[in-house]
């Protein structure tokens, strides 16, 4: 399921100016496919601003996201790896962004379960950490069996 909603939905940028701006352009792709509203990407900001950086599970690894009542409007996952980190609050820099979304209470955890297998291989977060083509992050995703 993640790698058929990655598909499109894959970016890199060499660097951005702010941890919001990060979270924005993490967010482009959702945005794009009707899959949040802005509301959703702010309440991610606010999220932040009001519980620090929670969802910087891994170092350099992020997964941003809202509750689905604050504009998600269906599943959603984009992947954003920046060329140089970002630091979010409490210190914690960020390379690599991964945001969902979900149009129910438990709709993104198979999602979850699908991005954790993937990220519990040390080997394949350093390879996404430092992937620097489409190609590279689908088949990071494509080549676990989900």
């Amino acid at each position: 399921m993640v790698l058929e909603m990655l598909k499109e939905n894959i970016m890199f940028v060499d660097e951005v100016d702010s941890w919001e701006e990060a979270i924005k352009k993490s967010c482009e792709p959702l945005l794009d496919n009707g899959c949040i509203s802005l509301s959703y990407v702010d309440a991610i900001i606010e999220n932040v601003k009001t519980n620090g950086s929670y969802f910087v599970i891994l170092p350099e690894i992020a997964l941003p996201h809202a509750r689905h009542e604050h504009g998600a409007i269906k599943k959603g996952v984009s992947c954003t790896v920046l060329n140089k980190r970002v630091m979010f609050p409490n210190d914690k820099p960020v390379k690599v962004l991964i945001a969902i979304s979900s149009d129910g209470d438990d709709g993104h955890l198979e999602m979850l379960s699908e991005i954790g297998s993937v990220l519990m291989e040390d080997e394949l977060v350093e390879k996404l950490k430092n992937a620097t083509t489409v190609q590279e992050v689908s088949s990071i995703f494509s080549n676990n069996k989900f």
